[in-house]
């Protein structure tokens, strides 16, 4: 970890084939498709900013956070924790309409562009892509 880097998640929810993507209206990746993200929260554990992140966004609960991968942006000074979490309850929607113009589900083989830095390296881990 670096020590002077901000740090956040970036939560995979991967359903029948399909992913949970937003799209960006506001910060460095206008227009780019990412998963549910953001920013820990001092005092907060990833698996709760996860959970917070994803009902902030999507309106969804989640739980089974399992962190499988980092991803670091030098420029942004900024590093996700790659999760992936299953959905408890709720019906995915864009409540985020601040930082979003859509979320949508996408089949993993009909994926849009472009797709932010983190998500793409997350579905190369997770050998999606």
């Amino acid at each position: 970890m670096k020590n002077d880097y901000s740090q956040g998640v970036a939560v995979f929810i991967i359903k029948d084939n399909k992913i949970l993507l937003t799209k960006r209206i506001k910060g460095g990746f206008i227009g780019f498709w990412e998963v549910p993200a953001g920013h820990i929260k001092d005092g907060e554990s990833i698996e709760n900013t996860a959970i917070r992140e994803v009902k902030e966004e999507t309106n969804l609960v989640v739980n089974s956070i399992k962190v499988f991968g980092i991803n670091v942006n030098e420029e942004y000074k900024f590093q996700a924790n790659l999760v992936i979490a299953k959905i408890v309850s709720g019906t995915a929607k864009n409540i985020d309409t601040y930082n979003h113009s859509a979320l949508e589900w996408f089949s993993i083989d009909k994926l849009p562009f472009p797709l932010g830095e983190s998500t793409l390296k997350g579905l190369k881990i997770l050998k999606l892509i």
